[in-house]
């Protein structure tokens, strides 16, 4: 799936960190690579870190 360990590292971070600010930058990219890369493996970890780090109260 992911093989870089700074970019798990970056995912992991904005997806548990609860300010709204990396809500909106994961939640960004992870648009991004759905315009971009629908289907593929990373977007698919992307789109569900967004929803995640979304559902973080």
């Amino acid at each position: 799936m992911i093989k870089d360990k700074e970019t798990k590292d970056l995912i992991g971070a904005l997806s548990s960190n609860p300010s709204e600010a990396a809500v909106i930058s994961l939640t960004t990219i992870a648009l991004y690579a759905a315009l971009n890369n629908p289907g593929e493996a990373m977007t698919k970890v992307l789109i569900g870190a967004a929803i995640k780090a979304i559902k973080v109260p």
